[in-house]
């Protein structure tokens, strides 16, 4: 019994730490709508957390060996449910509302995810391309998993050791959650534009008149801005001087990829001129010259692009 009351007591302090933390010490750094809501939404979560962990230190307390099923969990779960999965479909920027009934939230938030990486790779490029898609496929994962957990929480609420070794699971989820938005706050949409999909449709013939010479003219610039870090559907728009939807349009009717597939496949040829000019070039001076952040990610565009690894690569232009 003592181990209950420790393991929940310790349960309540962290998710008082977590609402605290959300709601105030970190409230200055909420920058984007979409995370403005997880940050509540989350708090609000470990708030309710909190106050069952209470009431079951009180339940130990008072000589309970077993938790019966109770209608005020199955409530409590159920608002934890709404609020949570409100806040994942911000997160992914769905065009849904709210909705009252979880499981179809839940089924939206993993279809719009889906929608979400499309559009992710329309207007991103490089390492924040593959973060965000980072947090569209943990987002639903994590919700999931809480979905998951409480349920069987509520199933087994007549072993309160089982229910102790549960219980743990979902507040690390929801831990989890709290860090993710921390690490994808500052991942958003550059110079506080929202990404709309309305701005990404396809555009007449007449509208893409000139815009095949500013775009050769952006790929061959001295400078190689496609090589520079944060490279955005946004400010590549503005450096031609054209809308961010004749752009796109152009890149996915005439090219016939997307935006992040266009940066990524000029930055490649990047990479193979440093190999030619000198195959012993580290992993480093090559990621600050091609723009990548990271090897993993420079890896995985060269494969992408030309079928090889770096190495099969460097070896080939190596020979000459």
């Amino acid at each position: 019994m003592l181990l209950g009351y420790s393991i929940y007591l310790v349960r309540a302090v962290v998710s008082a730490m977590v609402a605290v933390f959300l709601l105030f010490i970190r409230r200055k750094y909420y920058i984007h709508t979409k995370y403005k809501y997880a940050h509540v939404g989350v708090a609000v979560s470990a708030i309710l957390d909190c106050l069952m962990d209470i009431w079951g230190c009180w339940l130990i307390v008072g000589g309970y060996e077993t938790f019966d099923f109770h209608w005020v969990w199955a409530v409590v779960y159920y608002i934890q449910w709404t609020v949570l999965g409100f806040c994942a479909m911000k997160l992914v920027e769905s065009k849904h509302g709210f909705f009252w009934f979880p499981p179809l939230m839940l089924w939206y938030v993993i279809a719009d995810s889906i929608q979400y990486r499309r559009r992710i790779d329309d207007v991103y490029a490089g390492d924040r391309s593959e973060q965000l898609h980072d947090l569209s496929r943990m987002t639903p994962f994590l919700l999931c998993s809480y979905f998951a957990l409480t349920l069987v929480d509520l199933a087994i609420t007549d072993n309160y050791k089982a229910d102790l070794f549960v219980v743990c699971l979902a507040t690390v989820v929801v831990v989890v959650i709290t860090v993710l938005i921390f690490n994808f706050q500052t991942l958003g949409p550059l110079d506080g534009k929202v990404m709309d999909p309305a701005l990404l449709e396809k555009s007449g013939a007449s509208e893409l008149g000139g815009i095949e010479a500013k775009v050769r003219e952006w790929e061959n610039r001295p400078d190689r801005p496609y090589c520079k870090e944060d490279v955005s559907l946004y400010n590549v728009a503005d450096q031609m001087r054209v809308s961010t939807r004749v752009l796109s349009s152009y890149i996915n009717s005439v090219k016939m990829m997307n935006f992040n597939t266009w940066i990524n496949g000029l930055r490649v040829e990047e990479i193979k001129r440093l190999l030619s000019d000198d195959p012993d070039i580290d992993y480093y001076d090559l990621m600050c010259s091609s723009g990548f952040q990271s090897r993993a990610s420079l890896c995985r565009a060269v494969k992408n692009n030309t079928g090889r690894t770096l190495s099969e690569l460097r070896r080939i232009l190596a020979k000459g």
